[in-house]
């Protein structure tokens, strides 16, 4: 109850008696509670976010260097009892654990694998549905066979489950649980799990694509000086072959005809082009497996419009991705009758394995790149001097510069102005001593004029030697809040002289 009195004052200025006011503030007070709470989770989430997010994933080959580090942080982002990682076993009948962290012993603890086929209606769901969000485990009847067999020995008593994805393809799944008791789960909550196993399933093709990139150093050993991984590709087949005429292509759309993404001709490296499928060489990528024509006698086989290349032999082998799905293909053609047919077909595999591996790297950083662009925060770089390398979009919505803007700036222009070059010439000071920063608060000035606060969170880049590189950090807009709180104590200093 908020109470008010109020004095009723005679001619003479004195209080004859008084009234007072009470106001039942319940409900205010319960929504004050409700949103200090948000914030709090809020808080913990995108802490646990840029934590994630800024790990060096670069070197990653086996999920086991980083999977204690993401189960671990999001239990104690969410506060959940237990987290845990499962991933297919080869055969796909069985998820084996990859670790489960266990919040109240502070530890990682061993966990049992789950059946696919005992527990097909919950995987079934969380596949089609990719989030599942429990808040009474005794309740949903489609998990009654998964709660009594896995999950009833431990108590769990809510659930938050979402799937991992490698390309299109599940290959496991992250849990979150809630022991002894029930729990409703909130949407900024079911949201965080979402874009961790986003990130996650981000991390999968990573892995697979260093192991990819592992086996293909016996054909290139080093990464293209110039042009693109599809050129460097093409020039290793034509050198390992002895071919006139290498081209990768990816199909398009409507599958109808294929879009070089490398060729080489005659000792160069051609310009991209598209050709139709279901001529002489390419009718038969659709078949998934290596395929190879010779005729005694040369023949032309026209490739694009205008350009025909003779040839005495191709070689054809399909581009195919996790889904088991044809989405390019490798053509090899030669003027001579190629000798080693076993060293070509393995050179083609491995190339086209890489090839569709590049592809899918390029969807995944796409993906990542929109999971980075929908966090509400900026994420920026910089070189050894300060100035800006890289800056994501959301800046534009924050500072009012386009990324393009502020490329090759020093960021002391942005955090010395319109007097507040105090804190400003602090924060540079931190970054030239090569120290971590951690919520630092800056205010600064947008392209329009304004103040804005960001809370600043930064580390190092360094060398193999230890030598700086540059900077990464992941800035957050809390002018807001920052407003609040001044007129929190404006309010509470005019309430004190009153």
């Amino acid at each position: 109850v908020d109470t008010t009195i109020v004095p009723y004052l005679d001619e003479a200025g004195k209080p004859v008696e008084y009234v007072a006011i009470r106001t039942d503030i319940s409900r205010r007070k319960s929504y004050e509670v409700a949103l200090k709470s948000a914030e709090t989770r809020l808080k913990r989430q995108n802490r646990a976010l840029r934590d994630l997010v800024m790990r060096d994933h670069s070197d990653i080959n086996t999920l086991e260097e980083i999977v204690q580090f993401y189960t671990e942080t999001i239990a104690h982002a969410l506060n959940a009892q237990r987290v845990g990682l499962w991933l297919y076993n080869d055969d796909h009948t069985r998820f084996e654990s990859a670790d489960l962290y266990d919040l109240q012993q502070q530890r990682h603890v061993q966990a049992r694998s789950f059946v696919i086929a005992e527990n097909s209606e919950f995987f079934a769901t969380l596949e089609r549905e990719q989030l599942m969000s429990v808040s009474d485990m005794a309740s949903a009847p489609e998990l009654e066979h998964l709660n009594n067999a896995t999950l009833e020995p431990h108590r769990v008593g809510a659930l938050l489950g979402a799937s991992i994805y490698a390309g299109k393809t599940a290959i496991g799944l992250l849990l979150v649980e809630q022991l002894n008791s029930g729990r409703e789960w909130t949407l900024d909550e079911e949201n965080f799990v979402t874009s961790i196993s986003d990130l996650l399933s981000a991390i999968m093709e990573t892995i697979n694509r260093n192991r990819v990139e592992s086996a293909l150093r016996m054909i290139a050993q080093a990464a293209p000086t110039s042009g693109t991984i599809f050129e460097e590709l093409v020039f290793q087949i034509s050198k390992g072959v002895g071919a006139a005429f290498v081209a990768i292509g990816h199909l398009n759309a409507d599958r109808s005809r294929v879009n070089t993404l490398g060729a080489w001709y005659e000792n160069s490296i051609i310009s991209n082009f598209s050709y139709e499928v279901g001529d002489q060489v390419t009718d038969e990528i659709m078949v998934r497996q290596f395929n190879i024509k010779e005729e005694p006698e040369e023949f032309a086989i026209q490739m694009a419009a205008g350009v025909r290349f003779r040839a005495r032999s191709y070689l054809s082998v399909p581009i195919v991705d996790r889904a088991h799905k044809v989405v390019g293909v490798i053509v090899v053609m030669s003027r001579v009758t190629i000798q080693n047919i076993d060293l070509a077909s393995s050179m083609l595999q491995l190339c086209a394995t890489r090839a569709a591996a590049e592809l899918e790297r390029n969807e995944a950083a796409e993906r990542l790149k929109s999971i980075v662009e929908s966090m509400s925060d900026f994420i920026w770089e910089t070189d050894a001097h300060g100035r800006v390398v890289y800056c994501s979009d959301r800046v534009k919505s924050i500072l009012g510069y386009a990324p393009g803007e502020l490329i090759g700036r020093h960021f002391s222009e942005f955090a010395t102005e319109d007097g507040v070059g105090d804190k400003g010439q602090g924060f540079i000071r931190m970054v030239m001593s090569g120290r971590v920063i951690r919520n630092f608060e800056l205010w600064v000035m947008t392209k329009g004029n304004t103040r804005v606060c960001l809370l600043c969170n930064a580390a190092p880049i360094y060398d193999e030697e230890g030598r700086i590189l540059g900077y990464r950090g992941i800035n957050s807009d809390i002018t807001q809040r920052k407003e609040s709180e001044m007129r929190t104590r404006l309010l509470a200093t005019a309430i004190d002289q009153s």
